[in-house]
Order: structure tokens, then C-alpha cells, then sequence
């Protein structure tokens, strides 16, 4: 979970340098970061099952 975390937090400052925005705070990307990843997640669950039942 440390390791996740850790390349999350790299995200967010990859994000942060990106946007030039140095006001938003690293808890924003963070939280952007972990929604972005779940909905990927979860897209992905999804895409699996329609293939499945292709199947």
C-alpha cells in the first residue's frame, strides 16, 4: 500500500508542475489521482464482464 501511496503522491506533483497551479494543494490531487484510478478500475471490471459474457 506504501508503494501505491508513494507513486500516487508522484502523480499529484507531476500534476501540480503540470498545471502551473502552485495554489492547489497536493490533498486535491491526491483525492483527483485516487478517482481517476478507481474509475479506471473500475471501467476495466466492467470491460472484463462484457467480454465474458461475449464469450
Amino acid at each position: 500500500m506504501h508503494i501505491v501511496k508513494n507513486w500516487v503522491s508522484k502523480i499529484g506533483l507531476f500534476w501540480n508542475a503540470n498545471r502551473n497551479h502552485s495554489r492547489w494543494s497536493l490533498h486535491l490531487d491526491f483525492e483527483l489521482t485516487i478517482k481517476f484510478l478507481s474509475t479506471v478500475f473500475i471501467a476495466n471490471l466492467f470491460r472484463a464482464k462484457l467480454i465474458e459474457l461475449n464469450v
